[in-house]
């Protein structure tokens, strides 16, 4: 085991997924450092540890990671980890490309939502002489990829149960792309009191229903009282809704719609749906009935199999 770690991560789901993992790790980060941008949300989740906070990089922002490649060498030079390890995106690859300059060890982990290849991040990575690869499920086998465990080995589908809750939480998440299909879900079933995390997507009139961000600690509150969760296809949103021990109602952003730069939300969805632990609602379906069976089903922790990165 080194004797510390850089952990770095985007803020959103890439800091969920790196935060869920590390508790599969054997043996544990010991005297981590993370490295991430400063929002609300990871403030919360890294309260108590210590934290080197960055400029963000958003998708396809190359210009902007290669900016940051002189901080990302100085930093990695103060604190000479003997390990790096990350789970994207853009604004990781800089520190990872710094750390493999000075002969750490780099081990880079693929996002859960990637089943049919590696990201941008991941493919210039590729490139990189003595990055380890990981991924969590791509479909076909990948030269220099090795498979691990993934965030979502942690749970299972959980036994029925009668709905006796009204509430419902619907979270769009942190992309910037605007997803007003999901929130038309408000109007479309009345009959439940919802209260909506809206992110980027405007609502067209003041709705009280409608906040755009919520703090993560309200966001775990309105999750346990709610008898149903309704989400983008997120990993860090999905991973709330399962962590609370529901099976949330999957709505994926599609790049046809301009919802997102591609469709990989799609793909993880149909996969978590496959494994029993999310319901996808299609465009195609009327959201009544997917919505009412969704409340009748759970979700339980399951002891995953530990992750050796090798």
């Amino acid at each position: 085991m080194s004797s510390s770690d850089l952990l770095v991560a985007s803020s959103g789901g890439h800091l969920d997924e790196l935060i869920e993992l590390t508790h599969q790790l054997e043996p544990a980060p010991v005297q981590p450092v993370w490295v991430t941008t400063r929002t609300v949300q990871t403030e919360s989740l890294l309260t108590g540890q210590r934290v080197e906070w960055v400029s963000a990089v958003g998708s396809r922002q190359g210009w902007k990671a290669l900016r940051s490649l002189p901080r990302a060498l100085g930093l990695i030079r103060r604190h000479r980890p003997d390990r790096v390890i990350s789970t994207g995106a853009a604004l990781a690859v800089p520190y990872l490309l710094a750390a493999r300059a000075v002969g750490a060890s780099v081990h880079y982990i693929e996002s859960a939502t990637r089943l049919h290849g590696p990201s941008l991040s991941g493919r210039i990575l590729e490139r990189v002489p003595g990055v380890r690869l990981h991924h969590q499920g791509f479909v076909e086998p990948r030269r220099g990829w090795r498979s691990i465990g993934g965030v979502f080995d942690s749970f299972a589908p959980g036994p029925e149960r009668e709905p006796d809750r009204a509430d419902a939480l619907l979270m769009l998440g942190t992309e910037r792309f605007p997803f007003d299909r999901a929130l038309a879900l408000l109007d479309a079933s009345p009959d439940l009191l919802w209260v909506a995390q809206t992110g980027h997507t405007p609502t067209k009139s003041i709705d009280p229903r409608c906040r755009p961000w919520l703090s993560p600690d309200e966001l775990s509150a309105l999750a346990a009282r709610s008898g149903l969760i309704v989400t983008h296809a997120g990993v860090g949103s999905i991973l709330l809704a399962l962590r609370a021990g529901h099976h949330p109602v999957v709505v994926p952003r599609l790049h046809r719609w301009g919802e997102h730069a591609d469709d990989h939300q799609l793909e993880l969805a149909e996969d978590l749906e496959f494994r029993g632990l999310v319901s996808v609602l299609r465009p195609d379906q009327e959201p009544g009935p997917v919505l009412e069976a969704a409340r009748r089903r759970s979700t339980v922790r399951v002891r995953p199999p530990a992750l050796d990165l090798g």
